[in-house]
């Protein structure tokens, strides 16, 4: 197989990370974009996450408002992909449950299960310390067809939470959650 081609898994064998690179190279995004936990982050991460963190990357996704403002910088979100046995696991962090005032905490959580009920392919979830998520599982022996619906699920995910959820919620303060610094 030539350089600039992908394995786009017809076959149905388990994905490796060098296969999962290349899709998110297909689907557009660079190389040096992608990254992988360094060696002191998973060192410092407790035991039973190190495993965890070796089998993931991590991928910072661009947002940008459409008619905003000119100087309105574009929203960067983390994006993790972890294989987690027999399934693909890719998780993006909207906002940090910090960011939004208790009051609004339950009208928000009902517009995304509302969300979950209506949207195909897209699901919003909530972490222990309800931090909101837009996630999607793919098994293992997906092929690239597979791969480019279910990431694409992630993107609109992201669109429609900071397009139709956002906006009837005032004082809601989303900020971007990928820190570049800890990758350059």
């Amino acid at each position: 197989m030539s350089e600039t081609e992908v394995d786009l898994n017809d076959d149905h064998k388990p994905v490796t990370k060098a296969m999962l690179r290349s899709w998110l190279e297909k689907f557009g995004i660079p190389a040096d974009r992608i990254f992988e936990p360094t060696a002191e982050e998973i060192e410092q991460a407790a035991v039973d996450l190190q495993p965890l963190m070796r089998n993931m990357l991590i991928v910072p996704y661009k947002y940008t408002i459409q008619n905003a403002e000119e100087d309105t910088p574009p929203f960067v979100f983390e994006a993790k992909i972890t294989f987690l046995h027999k399934w693909l696991n890719v998780k993006l962090m909207l906002i940090q449950a910090e960011s939004v005032p208790d009051r609004l905490r339950l009208p928000l959580y009902e517009k995304l299960l509302q969300a979950n009920f209506d949207l195909n392919e897209v699901t919003f979830s909530l972490s222990p310390s309800q931090d909101v998520f837009v996630e999607a599982d793919m098994p293992v022996e997906s092929d690239y067809l597979n791969f480019e619906s279910e990431y694409g699920s992630i993107e609109f995910g992201v669109d429609y939470f900071l397009t139709e959820l956002i906006p009837d919620l005032n004082e809601v303060n989303v900020k971007s959650t990928f820190n570049i610094d800890l990758y350059t």
